[in-house]
């Protein structure tokens, strides 16, 4: 009953977010404004015009920004508006090379503030960032101006950075930087949705989402390279109803990132890989992180990604939740850890495994879960022993390795087996 009547209030939501497009809308046109597909005059002040007047206007509104190739500061799109409103983008826009002049914590662009918003048309959002990944860690050029972002919302909504020094040793940095270079942010947008669009080599984050609800991405297209580093395909963290299907992502990260806070999340019918999988977390590292609840995976195809699906904690964590977590009907392309629980995460050898993880997962499904694994080690189920999992369910599970038999390995968890189970998941 829950789910259906989710997937009927995301029909409502398509409804009412494409009302400002197929309505006889006011059309707004960049390049009235003074916007030139020049590739190099920058788009910022047409394009803000532009939507103060189609935010103005009661009767609802596009902006257009037409084919061509565009140069865009960083924007900040801002609502309220007075009616349904939607952006058009029909061009590539191309985002700066140098970011010294960004604001902190606003990305390249976001939009925010928004009811009954669209982002449609083709366009591609090139963050133009193949010139920062990899670069090596120079106490007074890369890790002062360019730091690595992880997202942490915590209550008051504050980010907390990482930055890599030059032996790759993770450092945390509490307060110094907060500088945020994902292509797109939305925060605190309801009842819309993203469709048709590209993110396209991102130099962080290609999206992220913070304090929505009722927000769709349909027919989403993330693209970039294995090699670009932390650059998570979608990251959702304190939203709700969020809605991605039909979507198309590779990445050098994880194709998608749920973080803390998040509920009644949607995925289906979507492909993965290059990346780093799907990924529920990490949670746990910080203190009152909110609990993660109702994420349901229905049709996804991984290829050739680093995990499959996965659930990943902390060790020595505060209390937290993740519940009623459910992967359905998943491919697995030579992928590894095709099922994954980890409540040991501990990446850089920096934390406290002699100290369990307390946040508690409860009510997680794998069902139909089929393919080849690239690691031999094909199921794992590595659950806190200060708060074992509970009601973990299998359900024909059909994965292969080629280099021989795959493995399974439990840890404070007594799964629930059902039908096909190749390999046999914790039998003795």
């Amino acid at each position: 009953m829950g789910m259906k009547f989710y997937t009927v209030a995301i029909a409502l939501v398509l409804l009412l977010a494409s009302a400002a497009e197929f309505s006889e809308a006011a059309m707004y046109d960049v390049t009235k404004y003074g916007g030139k597909a020049d590739g190099s005059t920058d788009l910022s002040q047409a394009l803000l015009a532009a939507w103060k007047e189609a935010c103005a206007d009661p009767a609802g509104s596009s902006v257009l920004i037409p084919t061509g190739t565009y140069a865009l500061g960083q924007t900040i799109i801002q609502g309220p508006c007075k009616a349904p409103i939607n952006v058009i983008v029909q061009g590539t826009l191309k985002a700066p090379i140098d970011t010294s002049s960004f604001k902190p914590d606003g990305g390249w662009v976001a939009f925010q503030y928004l009811d009954q918003f669209t982002l449609s048309g083709n366009g591609v959002f090139d963050g133009q960032g193949t010139t920062l990944w990899g670069r090596k860690c120079v106490q007074s050029e890369y890790c002062t101006d360019l730091p690595i972002l992880v997202l942490n919302l915590t209550h008051d909504l504050l980010l907390e950075q990482v930055v890599l020094n030059p032996t790759n040793d993770l450092l945390l940095d509490e307060a110094a930087y907060h500088i945020n270079l994902s292509n797109l942010l939305f925060n605190f947008v309801t009842n819309s949705m993203v469709r048709d669009v590209t993110t396209k080599d991102s130099k962080q984050f290609h999206v992220n989402v913070l304090g929505c609800k009722n927000l769709v991405f349909n027919h989403f297209t993330v693209s970039a390279p294995a090699d670009s580093l932390n650059t998570d395909g979608i990251h959702i963290g304190r939203s709700s109803s969020i809605n991605i299907t039909n979507t198309h992502i590779k990445t050098g990260d994880d194709c998608i990132s749920i973080g803390d806070g998040s509920e009644q999340i949607s995925i289906n019918d979507i492909t993965c890989g290059p990346g780093h999988g799907i990924s529920i977390g990490s949670l746990g590292k910080y203190p009152n992180e909110a609990p993660v609840v109702g994420v349901r995976v229905k049709g996804a195809t991984l290829t050739n990604t680093m995990n499959g699906i996965r659930v990943k904690t902390w060790p020595a964590s505060p209390q937290g939740v993740a519940s009623d977590l459910h992967f359905e009907d998943v491919i697995m392309d030579n992928v590894g850890n095709p099922i994954l629980i980890d409540q040991e995460y501990c990446p850089y050898n920096q934390c406290k495994l002699q100290i369990p993880s307390r946040v508690k997962i409860s009510n997680v499904s794998f069902k139909n879960i089929r393919g080849t694994s690239s690691s031999q080690l094909a199921v794992k189920l590595a659950c806190s022993d200060g708060v074992p999992c509970e009601n973990v369910q299998l359900t024909d599970i059909n994965l292969k390795f080629n280099g021989g038999a795959p493995t399974t390995l439990c840890k404070n968890v007594k799964p629930v087996l059902g039908g096909v189970q190749e390999p046999k998941t914790c039998m003795a």
